[in-house]
């Protein structure tokens, strides 16, 4: 029969009293230390030690609205001594009047790597009645570098206000993870840095006051644009493959029926479209918007894309406006070549240079003449405009 042996120490000090008890497990030879204030064993402060002697986990129950509960950082240990994971319990009431029955927890959980890097967050809430843990807000998982791998999002179970900092604090992670993103050697940033900046702006767009948020310093690393009308808002940026290679990443922010939307621009590309584009314009037109992007992938050539979207039933989607069912349109040219594109949402029409490729050179070259497409209204297409 396993055998726990107590041992009783009182302390005072300045008018304060204090109850030690100390009780150690005869099979596993694992002590518990329990600190007890205000002459009562209900709150406290605990610590379990392993039979080698080091910490094996600490924490604390202390009164909050009148009850006694877990509150504030709990820390487990290995044998080894390596911190395996933290708890940490924040604990509110819906209402101020409220009763400490009525307590609510929200529960942040900590993983970590034997290398000391994060391996995975969590986060659960009960109630101090049910006592349940539940699956809530936002799961990432971390590789052994510290880098988001995984990101999973479960509904609130007692909804609560945002803290308006988050938002903040979730900014600044973003321009310090694009950073070592630009400096990081092009194995680690493919395999585990640009993945993880990625996954945390997803993460970060979807919290509900991100939408009216101007991601300040953000925009500084990335490119970020607004339509005039502020109902769509694209998020591009270049995640540099190596050497000349760009490998472009764009999303699309909206709201449909006060619910945020994400879209990633690279999911409707169209078979044969160009799919490396950083945003450069949004232009308005005809109840939908032309969005302009510049890409490359190298060999000294270059290709602008537009696409046009519209709202079709509160969902932002491409829409054909081009010649043979198109959504998009793209042009190549040369890297370094200027070029000029003009969309008039007035004359109902797109102007740019003609631009050729020679075979024999293997290059794109102006012509000196200037592209139109034209808007036919009866076809509800731009249509290329011939010259006289």
């Amino acid at each position: 029969m396993q055998k726990i042996i107590y041992l009783f120490l009182l302390h005072t000090l300045w008018g304060f009293s204090q109850e030690t008890k100390v009780s150690v497990d005869s099979i596993s030879q694992e002590k518990t230390i329990n600190y007890y204030s205000e002459d009562t064993d209900l709150v406290g402060r605990y610590e379990i030690y392993y039979a080698n002697g080091l910490l094996k986990e600490k924490g604390q129950t202390a009164y909050e609205f009148g009850c006694g509960m877990k509150s504030g950082t709990f820390e487990f240990f290995t044998k080894n001594g390596k911190l395996l994971k933290t708890e940490v319990y924040n604990n509110w009431l819906k209402n101020l009047g409220d009763g400490c029955h009525s307590t609510i927890h929200d529960i942040t959980v900590n993983e970590y790597h034997e290398n000391g890097k994060l391996k995975a967050e969590k986060k659960y809430q009960s109630s101090y009645e049910a006592g349940e843990k539940n699956k809530v807000g936002v799961w990432r998982d971390f590789d052994t570098y510290g880098y988001v791998n995984n990101t999973t999002s479960y509904p609130w179970t007692y909804p609560h206000k945002e803290l308006p900092n988050n938002i903040i604090k979730a900014e600044k992670a973003l321009v310090t993870l694009f950073e070592k993103l630009k400096n990081s050697e092009p194995r680690i940033r493919y395999e585990s840095v640009a993945p993880s900046f990625e996954k945390e702006l997803l993460v970060t767009l979807n919290l509900q006051n991100s939408w009216q948020y101007p991601f300040q310093e953000l925009s500084k690393k990335i490119r970020i644009l607004s339509s005039k009308d502020s109902l769509i808002r694209t998020f591009a940026w270049d995640e540099r493959e190596g050497g000349s290679r760009h490998n472009m990443k764009s999303y699309i922010q909206y709201k449909n029926n006060h619910i945020l939307q994400i879209e990633n621009l690279r999911d409707n590309e169209e078979e044969n479209g160009f799919r490396n584009a950083t945003i450069d314009e949004i232009v308005a037109f005809d109840n939908g918007y032309f969005i302009l992007g510049w890409g490359s992938f190298g060999s000294g050539a270059m290709h602008l894309i537009i696409t046009y979207y519209k709202f079709i039933n509160g969902i932002l989607k491409p829409w054909p406006i081009f010649e043979n069912n198109k959504t998009e349109y793209g042009i190549e040219i040369s890297r370094g070549d200027k070029f000029n594109l003009k969309i008039d949402p007035e004359l109902q029409q797109i102007t740019f240079n003609e631009t050729l490729y020679n075979e024999d050179m293997g290059y794109y070259y102006q012509t000196g003449k200037l592209t139109t497409l034209a808007f036919i209204d009866r076809l509800n297409i731009f249509v290329k405009k011939e010259e006289k």
